[in-house]
């Protein structure tokens, strides 16, 4: 029975049992081709089936288990795809990405205007986007630290209801631990605001200004040229807010006029000194869902400190939403109900995003 109900939690967002004799697991690290040097956030999914994937973290380092040979992508924005087909499980495998110049002469662009396409982006935003809901499966993991000493690291798997405007959230299982002294003191107050705050990588497309056209004239627009997000191409856009520091780079896929990948990188004199968030998506039978997504915060009083979030979504089927909470009750559980070591095999039987090694180091 025990394994019965590990195979259905994990079906949809793995590919993985103890007893499957066909799992393939394949560590490793990307790295640039010509430099050595990492490559994060790679997308590497499987050639038959995109929807079946993971990311590389801040080091390049990945972990994947597929249920069966097949070939596995390795792709990245400005970089040739690389592929790799093993047939047994390795323990270790390096990956070189070469760059790939953009040759704008390989493809006739049509439009090249970059506000016609941003026209074409918001007039298919619904149809290329679901309004209704959405039942995900999520990976996430957040780390806090101060002067790039550990504060506190939150691991999770969720089950989320996107329904617009307001999310449900249930999580499945989770755990976090404080390491530093402050953390450790403020650890029994604090409460899951870090984990809820991944709505956004949803609302994004219907709450930006950057998307609505009567707000277009409040940016500048420029194409930048053709490049390749996983299997898609797409135009890259540029946008650049005329009233604030926000600088939005928009990869728009030349089929659906859908959003392979959003970038927005942003300062707000108020609030905030620097925020990245980077939300990747995935075409599935010809409608775009979430993929992955990481974010970066660094408070505008506390320049030493920097919260990250990296996140991994599965489409899952409909289910009973019993058990889901919304947006302001899971915000409000307290964090302590999660508390546990980091030395166990928590993730075994899961696909996740390697902790990065300097994190890892100072868990010990």
């Amino acid at each position: 029975m025990k394994y019965l109900i590990l195979f259905l939690f994990l079906s949809a967002f793995l590919r993985t049992t103890p007893q499957n004799q066909n799992i393939i697991e394949i560590r490793g690290v990307v790295r640039d081709s010509a430099n050595n040097e990492p490559i994060e956030l790679t997308n590497i999914y499987l050639l038959n089936n995109s929807s079946v994937g993971v990311i590389s973290n801040q080091e390049g380092y990945f972990n994947l288990k597929i249920d069966g040979a097949d070939t596995i992508v390795f792709s990245h924005i400005g970089y040739n795809t690389a592929t790799f087909y093993p047939i047994e499980s390795k323990a270790f495998v390096e990956i070189k990405l070469a760059k790939k110049p953009i040759k704008l002469n390989e493809v006739v662009i049509k439009p090249v205007d970059a506000i016609s396409i941003m026209n074409k982006v918001n007039s298919n935003l619904k149809n290329n986007y679901y309004l209704k809901s959405i039942y995900y499966k999520l990976f996430v993991r957040v780390w806090e630290t101060t002067n790039n000493n550990l504060d506190v690291v939150e691991e999770y798997i969720l089950n989320l209801y996107q329904k617009f405007p307001i999310p449900k959230f249930k999580i499945i299982k989770g755990r976090a631990k404080p390491f530093s002294e402050k953390a450790t003191k403020e650890f029994k107050e604090r409460k899951l605001y870090n984990i809820i705050d991944v709505y956004t990588d949803y609302h994004i497309l219907f709450s930006s200004d950057f998307l609505k056209q009567n707000k277009f004239e409040n940016y500048k627009y420029t194409y930048l040229g053709l490049v390749k997000i996983d299997s898609y191409t797409c135009y890259h856009i540029i946008c650049e807010s005329k009233k604030s520091n926000e600088v939005i780079h928009l990869y728009v896929e030349q089929n659906s006029y859908g959003l392979a990948r959003i970038e927005v990188f942003s300062k707000n004199e108020k609030y905030t000194a620097e925020s990245k968030h980077i939300v990747n998506f995935i075409k599935i039978d010809k409608q775009w869902y979430l993929k992955s997504s990481s974010y970066l915060y660094i408070p505008k009083n506390q320049l030493n400190k920097k919260i990250e979030r990296i996140c991994m979504y599965s489409v899952i089927d409909n289910e009973s939403r019993k058990d889901y909470q919304n947006l302001r009750k899971t915000a409000e559980t307290q964090l302590n109900l999660y508390k546990s070591e980091f030395d166990d095999d928590f993730w075994e039987n899961n696909n996740f995003v390697p902790i990065p090694k300097y994190i890892k180091e100072q868990m010990k």
